[in-house]
């Protein structure tokens, strides 16, 4: 859990803050806007099938999450957070694909 910048989905130059969770359960990353009255949640990201794409180089902050449906870009506060947000997503989505290829 924590916070990340959620690029619009029309206007991807604007990038809002969001309050992040994963949801292994559903298999969904939860994106939250926050206001004097708390957390009220905005949307969410169907990890089943995504694909986490992420700058290998390390120098970015940037996570592209790509679903059959859309493409959805986050920004991380720094590389650490980075790192294990794609870890985190990642898993999720792999555990997703594993499960998927057993029943086959």
């Amino acid at each position: 859990e924590g916070y990340l910048k959620k690029a619009g989905r029309l206007n991807q130059a604007k990038y809002q803050p969001r309050y992040c969770m994963l949801d292994y359960g559903g298999r969904k990353l939860i994106y939250c806007e926050e206001d004097e009255m708390g957390l009220k949640r905005k949307g969410s990201v169907n990890l089943r099938g995504a694909e986490i794409i992420s700058d290998e180089t390390g120098k970015g902050t940037k996570i592209e999450i790509w679903t059959p449906a859309r493409k959805y870009i986050f920004v991380a506060s720094d590389r650490t957070e980075k790192s294990k947000w794609v870890e985190a997503l990642r898993h999720c989505s792999q555990d997703v694909l594993v499960a998927h290829r057993k029943l086959l």
